[in-house]
């Protein structure tokens, strides 16, 4: 199947009116609009401004060529699967000629997210968004250990808060990016100030090497492990998705991070201390000594190309008999070799291209005369891969 084209004008895809509407968002091809979803997670529609029938149009349009290079973010296919399930109960909109039928499932249309338990007023206080974010004193970065000389410093900023500010204005006025590094700002000051209980401008090399490991962790860890290592209780990050930023149930987090969603948390933060290094608020970056390399975590990650073109056993079954049942032919003996060169000594396709009778010659071995065949693989690497009497005689067959 082919790829699709990640650079070409959306209208090559989507209707005028939805590409149109796009690129007034500055959404021009399929590789921006992949890097808003994958910023944004399920909110990235919320950032266009588009109609949710319209969104639900593109997310199924954007699953539907999933084999055509489109990779979307854990949650946003988890929403892309329900998409097409018979009664999945929201519009679905027309957006690159397919029209999709709305049908409504009464018992979900109206279906409400469920409050998470175990909220305690003491850690409600204490996070809130960063529009609302009060510093406390002692952790506002003011005598900050790291803090550059202040009399060459750019940026006019006091404290951590305010440079974090200089840093998005920086940014540029993009309203998505905005709002994607204001994101991941916000909940590395939060998790500095409450868990670390450290100003930003004082974190250590260590400290910042212990934020992967705590995003790792979070929503993912018991409550008896999580414990163990962290100071805040997984309740203090974690509540109910798509709570409003004015709701004393905001919080950071709304679930685990998917090995995208801690990636782009890393790149943003790294940024952020590039900035502040550069502009002389911070003497030196710690990020700078600690490897980018996001991990995969247990169950994240797709196969290799090859495994997904891999047969299962019924499917050799019925391979290997449907062999069996051909007329004795030069045919059949070529292909009985094939199968054993390929599939019974997994011999590369220039290896079987090229091999010789000449190759295979009796070694003794403990006492006993044994058959191989020498290939000469990669790299003019020699490898002997033992041949059983059938083996043999399947060859000399052909």
């Amino acid at each position: 199947m082919s790829q699709l084209d990640f650079d070409a004008p959306l209208s090559q895809y989507f209707f005028e009116d939805v590409s149109e509407h796009l690129k007034s968002n500055e959404i021009y091809n399929l590789d921006d609009l992949m890097d808003l979803i994958y910023i944004n997670d399920n909110n990235w529609w919320k950032s266009l401004h588009l109609e949710k029938e319209t969104a639900n149009g593109i997310l199924k349009w954007l699953y539907d060529h999933r084999l055509e290079g489109v990779e979307l973010p854990d949650s946003v296919l988890k929403k892309a699967i329900e998409l097409t399930k018979p009664y999945y109960g929201h519009k679905i909109g027309v957006v690159a000629g397919a029209q999709f039928t709305e049908v409504v499932n009464p018992e979900t249309h109206f279906k409400k997210v469920p409050q998470r338990a175990g909220f305690m007023h003491s850690e409600r206080s204490q996070i809130v968004p960063l529009e609302s974010f009060k510093v406390p004193d002692l952790f506002n970065g003011r005598e900050g250990t790291n803090r550059g000389d202040k009399a060459n410093c750019q940026l006019s900023a006091e404290d951590d808060l305010q440079a974090i500010h200089s840093w998005l204005k920086a940014r540029g006025k993009n309203q998505n990016t905005q709002a994607a590094y204001k994101k991941e700002a916000e909940r590395f000051l939060l998790w500095a100030i409450i868990e670390k209980r450290t100003a930003l401008s004082s974190l250590t090399l260590e400290d910042c090497a212990e934020y992967l490991t705590w995003l790792e962790m979070l929503g993912r860890s018991s409550d008896e492990t999580w414990g163990a290592r962290w100071n805040q209780p997984q309740s203090t990050w974690l509540g109910p998705k798509n709570t409003t930023r004015s709701s004393g149930a905001w919080r950071p987090f709304s679930s685990a991070l998917s090995y995208s969603s801690r990636k782009i948390a890393m790149t943003v933060v790294r940024q952020l201390f590039s900035f502040l290094q550069k502009t002389g608020y911070l003497k030196m970056n710690p990020f700078d000594q600690i490897s980018p390399k996001i991990p995969l975590l247990p169950g994240e990650g797709k196969p290799k190309e090859y495994a997904d073109r891999s047969l299962s056993k019924e499917q050799w079954d019925e391979i290997l008999a449907y062999l069996e049942a051909m007329p004795e032919s030069i045919q059949k003996a070529r292909l009985k070799v094939i199968l054993l060169l390929g599939k019974g000594l997994g011999m590369r396709c220039s290896e079987m291209i090229n091999a010789r009778s000449s190759w295979i010659a009796a070694r003794n071995i403990g006492g006993s005369s044994v058959m191989f065949i020498t290939v000469i693989g990669k790299g003019d690497k020699e490898r002997r891969l033992p041949l059983s009497n059938e083996q043999v005689k399947m060859i000399s067959d052909y």
